[in-house]
């Protein structure tokens, strides 16, 4: 765990809507992912200010103040600062991130980065996870991941015409990521900004984890369906229950929208309004075996704490 970004200046909503250069940034820092499917593992965090929803549970509401201090920063200054953290997974979080204009162009360049090198040497994929509310539109995000996708494809059926390029790279010295490089024709120095040419097993990806509102929340009504039907083996949709209604919608969601087939599903519990052992007794009374049970790190680990973790 670090510690976040100290802001500059007042938020205001226009700042997050208008600005053309520079993102609102509320605090950045390393800390493990608190729930899903990287629950556990270090990543970089970049929280952005402002969101579109007021939900009653929301542990972050700080960040949605209009007096909320931000760090105005641009692109190229937030992938220099998660370079430097070392960190293989960037979640970009907030309020709500994808209200930001300038998201396409962050993710775009979080993803150029270089692959991570990981405490014992070896190469790791870079992962840009964006944590949304579902009231936002992923329509473009959504197409930006699937060009890239095939952009990362097209590269790794390049490096394929010498199946044992890396391997022999490696015996004569060279990284597997320059041995990629070179088979491809695509620069390999290490920067900010360079593409990467990768493996069809080592590849950057964008993956999105989708905070899906219940009844309980205060902002079930807020929520666009469509967004669903965009997800994939990739991603992962939070339901956070804190009733017994909540956890009958919960139920009907997943099961309306066979979400089971589509990306992983976990359930949350809201603290101190539902205990974990009714969550539990309920998937065993609905036989929802493909839902997961988690309860959120971060609040076992450093309870009471709101900011940098």
């Amino acid at each position: 765990m670090s510690a976040g970004v100290c802001g500059e200046t007042a938020f205001r909503p226009e700042q997050g809507e208008l600005s053309d250069r520079r993102m609102p940034v509320v605090e950045r820092f390393v800390s493990v992912n608190g729930e899903g499917p990287r629950a556990g593992r270090l990543a970089a965090f970049v929280r952005f200010a402002g969101c579109n929803l007021r939900c009653s549970y929301c542990d972050t509401m700080w960040a949605n103040e209009p007096d909320c201090p931000v760090q105005l920063q641009t692109v190229d200054e937030i992938a220099a600062w998660v370079s430097s953290t070392g960190a293989a997974c960037t979640t970009l979080t907030g309020g709500e991130p994808a209200l930001q204009p300038l998201l396409p162009q962050l993710v775009r360049t979080l993803l150029a980065l270089p692959l991570a090198t990981d405490g014992a040497g070896g190469l790791a994929a870079r992962a840009v996870e964006i944590e949304t509310n579902g009231a936002v539109d992923l329509t473009e995000l959504a197409r930006l991941r699937s060009e890239l996708g095939a952009s990362a494809d097209k590269d790794a059926a390049a490096s394929f015409a010498c199946p044992n390029r890396t391997r022999a790279a490696e015996l004569q010295g060279e990284s597997a990521q320059d041995a990629f490089a070179r088979g491809s024709g695509v620069s390999s120095e290490r920067g900010a900004g360079q593409t990467n040419s990768l493996s069809a097993a080592v590849r950057n990806t964008l993956h999105f984890t989708m905070d899906w509102k219940l009844p309980g929340s205060g902002m079930e009504e807020r929520m666009l369906p469509r967004n669903l039907e965009l997800l994939g083996p990739a991603d992962t949709v939070k339901l956070v229950a804190g009733s017994d209604d909540d956890l009958r919608e919960m139920a009907h969601i997943v099961r309306k929208h066979a979400l089971c087939d589509r990306c992983a599903v976990y359930v949350s519990p809201v603290f101190g309004r539902i205990a974990p052992a009714r969550l539990a007794a309920f998937l065993q009374e609905e036989r929802l075996a493909r839902v997961t049970l988690q309860l959120q790190l971060h609040k076992i680990i450093w309870p009471n704490v709101e900011k940098g973790v």
